[in-house]
């Protein structure tokens, strides 16, 4: 057994500076949930230091020592930045996204350049640096060197700079007069920077006199007119800095054993160099001025480091985020509040939390090794959990009964409890009748956890003899016997319906596994079970699956590798021997009276159901769908392309009960958007509106909660004139401040009549509006 060893990941000895953040993100609005303390880049503008981190971007303002998270719902056009440089003259800072798309970045406007990104170029397109002359950014790319104007906020020229016009890598560039000095993955070139014909690879020469002359350098700056160019040994065990001594003669610089130099930057007549183990900062005559092998706590792990004009030092720090020091003896460290990765395989919310699991499994539902991490939102702060004794977290489920209790399944280490975000227990073989793939091991492999109405919790355990355990209330533990139907398979998640079926996905084309204990979990001979393949009402085959979930209806909903199919009579399972699952025809409404298959031709990744009983489809590679609760008209798409979405690739969906937030997980992290329905409530007892009153400057929806599901909303002046009327979605209607022909409503005093479906349960409250 496995000793608990989970830790409250803090970094210590470090000031968090103020994050300017909003309060709840209104209707409609997103917020992104992004990892910040993994600084790769530093820089320096007028008031502002930018950080550039492997999840996120933000910026520190000097004058009120606050953080300020910047991406795509601030006005970015894409994610994932490769590199960024400011461009004094233009005020501008110029971003080149690893997937090369182009930000010039103004005071007021955010200008992008895509024509790199939509350029078809044959291999690998990458933008490796960026080096800034006067109004101009030169691109060091994997193909070459781009030239953009920054006036114009065009592409200017581009450089293929190899032998015979070859395309090679260019990690980095400088300038020192008259000429530009490139560092490629086959030496370094130079150039004279006013030359006319620099597009004619033959205006480019390389320097034969430096030592290893055809070998790869992965940077070059100038400084007091002499270059420095780092050069990565094949074995990585070691960089080495040459220096050009004069115009034919290069020296070493420094060659230290162990030592990996991420950075050279020159900043206020400085020379930094910035490694793994350590930081050296060199003034004008190249005399050393501050070693840095230590922060106290940690190795500086220095991706990057700069020098301000206030003798100042700041330092992208891998684990730190944006640490600096102005007396190099205390360090400050500095990022937006976060989920300390991006990584966000399985997500889960309820009463204001989320959990983020960051395990995995790979296509053949073997372990990925994943460090056992769970990220906690709850009350707008993120605690993340982090231990390396355990792997792989694939699923959380809260305590129904406990909102401060959760369990998280590890694929390959049974089921660990927390309690107020403290590992309380560890159930495995010793402890329960959960099982190993192979005995006295570590392979307890849980895919699905589900709670019954009796507190019971039932949990799948794969490529076992009893792929199925349930505890008790009392907190004891049944195996149930089903290996026969499932022959050692994989499990997945488990669903539970009002009439105590279970439903079990099977992953890798083996469908479905049903069963009925008869409510005896202790006595399997009264039990009804069955293995599916899942057929549509045409009589297709669909076995290929990667989520269920219940709707509202009870109506079992699984995704496939060819979109989404319901049961709609799941209580019948065992009464039919093939019960048939359905595809959504949805009319193409074109006069042709055809259909199509609502999403035929996308793999359903996860599936979400809100408080109105409307499905979130998550897919592999076109993002998000909301859809109507009869699945017949699509309500939103959302994409990389049409929204902040960091990637179309979404993992996970879940849904914040009492608000509405829809976190999505992707490959590229976790976003968040507000959705416009919550769970529905038993009476109206809970009944407000708000904003209240609603004052001249407001323009959202005023929302009007603590409803029954699909509750009828009058809305009428003081004189009983019928001004809107609408259907809850769940717990809450919306109205916008217009009356039925979209004009707005003039002040005074507007009662909200409310009902539910029979009419048996009705409300009135009233709401003030302001002009």
């Amino acid at each position: 057994m496995k000793t608990a060893g989970f830790i409250l990941f803090i970094l210590c000895n470090m000031v968090f500076p103020p994050v300017k953040l909003t309060g709840q993100t209104p209707i409609g609005a997103w917020h992104d949930h992004y990892a910040y303390s993994h600084a790769n880049l530093v820089i320096e503008s007028p008031g502002k230091i930018y950080c550039i981190t492997s999840g996120g971007f933000f910026y520190y303002d000097q004058e009120d020592n606050s953080l300020y998270p910047f991406s795509k719902i601030h006005g970015l056009s894409d994610y994932d930045i490769s590199v960024a440089a400011w461009a004094p003259s233009e005020e501008k800072l110029v971003i080149a996204y690893k997937n090369t798309n182009i930000d010039l970045v103004g005071k007021n406007k955010i200008t992008n350049i895509s024509d790199i990104l939509r350029k078809a170029i044959p291999g690998e397109k990458t933008v490796y640096d960026i080096l800034i002359l006067d109004s101009e950014a030169f691109l060091s790319c994997s193909f070459g060197i781009v030239v953009i104007s920054l006036n114009k906020k065009e592409i200017k020229d581009t450089y293929i700079i190899g032998e015979n016009g070859k395309q090679i890598r260019v990690y980095s560039l400088a300038y020192q007069p008259p000429y530009l000095y490139a560092a490629t993955e086959e030496g370094i070139y130079r150039a004279d920077r006013h030359a006319p014909d620099l597009v004619y690879y033959g205006a480019w020469t390389r320097i034969p006199e430096i030592p290893s002359s055809h070998k790869s350098f992965s940077k070059i700056v100038s400084f007091q007119g002499r270059l420095f160019v780092n050069r990565t040994d094949i074995s990585y065990t070691q960089d080495t800095i040459y220096y050009q001594k004069n115009d034919r003669t290069w020296e070493v610089f420094s060659a230290l054993p162990g030592i990996k130099n991420y950075n050279l930057r020159v900043s206020h007549d400085h020379f930094l160099i910035a490694s793994d183990k350590l930081i050296r900062i060199f003034n004008a005559n190249l005399q050393p001025v501050h070693i840095i092998n230590d922060f106290g706590y940690d190795k500086p792990k220095a991706h990057d480091a700069l020098y301000d004009d206030t003798g100042t030092l700041w330092i992208a720090n891998a684990e730190g985020g944006l640490v600096h020091t102005t007396d190099y003896q205390n360090y400050s460290s500095a990022f937006p509040d976060g989920p300390y990765t991006n990584e966000a395989y399985y997500l889960r919310a309820w009463d204001h939390t989320l959990a983020v699991a960051c395990g995995g499994r790979d296509p053949a539902w073997n372990a990925t090794w994943n460090v056992a991490k769970i990220y906690l939102f709850r009350d707008n702060q993120w605690n993340n959990i982090i231990d390396y004794n355990f792997k792989d977290i694939v699923r959380i489920l809260e305590d129904p009964l406990d909102p401060d209790v959760f369990y998280a399944s590890a694929w390959n280490y049974g089921i660990l409890v927390f309690k107020n975000g403290k590992l309380k227990t560890i159930y495995d073989d010793n402890n329960s009748t959960l099982q190993s793939i192979i005995p006295g091991q570590d392979y307890i492999r849980v895919g699905g956890m589900a709670f019954d109405h009796d507190h019971r919790l039932w949990v799948t355990n794969a490529v076992v003899n009893n792929p199925v355990s349930v505890r008790m209330e009392d907190g004891t533990w049944h195996a149930l016997p089903y290996g026969k139907y499932l022959n050692n398979m994989e499990t997945g998640d488990i669903v539970i319906t009002d009439n105590a079926y279970k439903w079990v996905l099977l992953p890798r084309g083996h469908g479905l596994f049903v069963f009925d204990d008869n409510n005896t979990p202790e006595n399997a001979s009264d039990d009804r079970a069955k293995r599916m393949t899942v057929i549509d009402q045409d009589g297709a085959s669909h076995n290929n699956l990667y989520a269920i979930a219940k709707d509202k209806n009870e109506y079992i909903w699984v995704g496939s590798d060819q979109g989404p199919l319901v049961y709609y009579s799941p209580f019948q399972v065992f009464d039919q021997p093939v019960l048939p699952a359905h595809r959504i025809k949805v009319p193409r409404n074109d006069g042709s009276n055809l259909a199509d298959y609502l999403l035929s031709t996308e793999l359903i990744t996860c599936i979400a159901v809100d408080g109105a009983d409307r499905k979130w489809f998550g897919t592999q590679k076109s993002g998000a769908f909301l859809i109507s609760p009869d699945g017949l008209a699509q309500i939103h798409h959302f994409t990389s392309s049409n929204s902040p979405l960091p990637s179309d690739n979404i993992q996970s969906i879940a849904i914040e009960p009492s608000t509405g937030e829809v976190f999505f997980g992707t490959d590229k992290g976790v976003i968040s958007y507000h959705g416009t329905a919550i769970e529905g409530f038993s009476d109206y007892s809970q009944v407000y509106a708000y904003p209240n009153p609603v004052r001249e400057n407001f323009n959202g929806p005023i929302t009007i909660t603590g409803l029954l599901p699909e509750s009828t909303v009058k809305i009428t002046d003081i004189s009983g004139n019928l001004v809107y009327e609408t259907i809850s979605l769940g717990g809450q209607a919306l109205w916008y401040g217009k009356n039925m022909s979209g004009e707005k409503v003039s002040s005074g005093i507007y009662l909200a009549f409310i009902s539910n479906k029979n009419g048996m349960q009705t409300q009135i409250i009233k709401i003030l509006v302001i002009k």
